[in-house]
């Protein structure tokens, strides 16, 4: 009986010592895992082209005032005249934008910032013309006939806008985005006799006049968009974009117009033209992300 108590005594004394060892030993760490970035981030530089159409209502609006001799008669006729030549033309300027497009985003989570700017060469342009009569006061049945025409053009359209967007899901984007907006812009005006500016009773004509301008003009511009990646190829993604911009107006002067009975200048028509440039775009555009 002692001998099995000794045998027993001896076989858990030498499984204490192999857990005693085996609890001294090292654990091995797990093998390190970098983190993964989340799936179709947004986050990242980018360039990219878009095409689209642009509209607005514009006009041009022609003020004129006259100048004539004290002579009470001639001067009825000239003020009717640039009463006549007062008027507003609308262009109503369409047209084609394109151009390219580079940016920066940041996304945290579900939402999206970012910068991006543009540059598109357009062709956003319209005309009016418009015939006006006006009758000389005190004098109804003598009429002052004039036409008026007018065009405008937008032939460049920058922007540089901050954009806000939110991720429904990972590959598609819904922004908004506002900012600065530049473009270079164009306009002419003249006027001129229509057919028996005077009737026969007084036969009075009107010369010519005519102006134009061209500048760079700065405003702002906002908007919003989405934006979708594309499963079947990596780094790229298409939108579709609405744009509303403000350029403000520009306001220039015509050249003075004579106002004439037969051979005899009776007195001037000085004509300014306010052409405004606001608008709409809606494009489509492709982007190419670098990460």
């Amino acid at each position: 009986m002692s001998f099995l108590i000794a045998a027993l005594a001896g076989i858990f004394s030498v499984a204490f010592v192999q857990i005693a060892s085996a609890a001294d030993l090292p654990v091995k760490a797990p093998a390190y895992t970098p983190p993964t970035a989340m799936p179709n981030s947004w986050t990242g530089l980018y360039i990219g082209a878009s095409a689209g159409y642009g509209w607005s209502d514009d006009d041009v609006a022609l003020a004129a005032s006259g100048i004539s001799p004290a002579l009470s008669l001639t001067s009825l006729f000239v003020s009717a005249a640039a009463s006549a030549s007062t008027m507003t033309l609308n262009t109503n300027p369409r047209g084609f934008v394109g151009g390219g497009q580079l940016g920066y985003n940041y996304q945290n989570d579900r939402w999206v910032w970012g910068l991006e700017a543009d540059f598109s060469g357009a062709r956003i342009t319209g005309s009016a013309t418009k015939e006006q009569t006006v009758p000389v006061t005190g004098f109804p049945a003598i009429l002052a006939t004039i036409t008026g025409k007018a065009e405008q053009t937008l032939d460049f359209l920058g922007t540089l806008r901050g954009r806000l967007g939110f991720t429904p899901v990972n590959s598609l984007l819904i922004y908004v985005s506002g900012g600065l907006a530049y473009g270079h812009v164009k306009s002419d005006a003249n006027t001129w006799d229509a057919p028996l500016c005077f009737n026969a009773l007084f036969p009075c004509s009107t010369g010519p006049a005519s102006g134009s301008a061209s500048s760079w003009r700065a405003g702002w511009s906002v908007g919003g968009g989405v934006e979708s990646m594309l499963s079947f190829a990596p780094h790229w993604s298409v939108k579709v974009e609405y744009l509303y911009y403000d350029l403000g107006k520009i306001t220039y002067a015509l050249s003075s117009a004579s106002v004439n009975n037969g051979p005899i200048s009776v007195g001037t028509i000085n004509t300014t033209a306010t052409a405004d440039f606001r608008g709409n775009i809606v494009r489509v555009g492709l982007n190419y992300k670098f990460q």
